[in-house]
């Protein structure tokens, strides 16, 4: 669950971009995954849509997947992260993460 720390509001991918965001998004993942801990193994990411888990620290965008969905069990609980510059242009400015991309 994602909350807004200054409104308390809930909110979701969807909520925090714009449309189109996901044809960005989605290869960037998957590119993260790839080089990621587990990049060498079977990974199987097909997608995402706006309702997967995530988290923001310090100007970077982590998607989090659980274990077993996106890789072998051995990789455990995975995150992608996606620096927010390389969405910056997807940013809804008036959404949770519109005071980041207005600085």
């Amino acid at each position: 669950v994602n909350v807004d720390l200054l409104t308390g509001e809930r909110f979701t991918l969807e909520d925090a971009f714009r449309k189109g965001y996901l044809e960005v998004l989605v290869p960037l993942v998957e590119e993260a995954l790839k080089s990621g801990p587990c990049g060498d193994m079977d990974i199987w990411f097909e997608g995402m849509d706006g309702s997967q888990s995530f988290h923001v620290e310090e100007g970077v965008l982590y998607v989090d997947f659980q274990k077993y969905a996106v890789a072998p069990g051995v990789c455990g609980s995975l995150s992608a992260p996606v620096e927010l510059g390389r969405l910056e242009s997807y940013i809804d400015a008036s959404g949770p993460l519109g005071s980041w991309a207005a600085r």
